[in-house]
């Protein structure tokens, strides 16, 4: 099973694009960071969206 979940709706912070991925297989996550192009959650996101999410 992967989980992906995104905050915006549910925490009225649309536009902010904050999220995350959950998933029990190691490669599985590891080819969705591949796909994506961004290793860490915090590169692309502003900070108001980093301090949001928190």
């Amino acid at each position: 099973t992967i989980t992906v979940y995104g905050f915006s709706k549910s925490f009225g912070m649309a536009g902010l694009r904050v999220g995350f991925i959950v998933s029990p297989n190691a490669n599985v996550h590891e080819g969705l960071l591949q796909v994506s192009q961004m290793r860490t959650t915090a590169y692309g996101v502003s900070t108001l969206s980093q301090v949001a999410g928190e």
